[in-house]
């Protein structure tokens, strides 16, 4: 069983990306809180699936929106 299977498209992978480096430039605008550690930890989640290709969520689904 492979751990990292890429299943996502390349476009995907950019919108992705786009969102993540929002979510991790909002400590600029932010002080301190619970808020600012969720960003971080959505932006850098949204960072690794963009880099690696890789969704859990829609492996657990069994979607792919990779092309064959």
């Amino acid at each position: 069983m492979k751990l990292l299977i890429t299943n996502q498209s390349k476009s995907e992978r950019i919108v992705r990306a786009a969102i993540a480096l929002i979510f991790l430039g909002m400590p600029i605008a932010m002080d301190s809180g619970l808020l600012l550690i969720v960003y971080l930890f959505c932006g850098f989640g949204l960072m690794f699936n963009a880099v690696t290709g890789n969704c859990y969520f829609y492996r657990f689904l069994g979607y792919s929106s990779c092309p064959v």
